[in-house]
């Protein structure tokens, strides 16, 4: 009986180790996530400023290029959303702290 006591023991830590690696794994994805999200929002922003300094400087032969404006408001319009899954990943690893 005691032998099965301590077998069972043996099984609840290790169940315990496995959910603690399940948790972090998670948070490490997340944290990866943020990153790639991070980097991809640093990007756009550098880019929209790019083209808003050109604008500044020669706003009638930037603005006449082919799909400007629609491709300046996807550029936008990503960054925007971009900025929302940020807040989404910010929001899932704080539950993992």
């Amino acid at each position: 009986m005691e032998q099965h006591q301590i077998e069972s023991l043996r099984e609840a830590e290790k169940r315990t180790v496995v959910n603690q690696t399940k948790d972090t794994s998670k948070k490490e994805a997340y944290q990866l996530s943020k990153e790639q999200e991070k980097e991809l929002i640093s990007d756009l922003e550098n880019e929209i400023e790019k083209i808003d300094l050109e604008l500044a400087q020669n706003y009638d032969e930037v603005s006449a290029r082919e799909n400007f404006f629609e491709n300046y408001k996807n550029k936008k319009q990503q960054l925007e959303d971009l900025m929302i899954e940020w807040e989404e990943t910010e929001g899932q690893i704080s539950k993992f702290e």
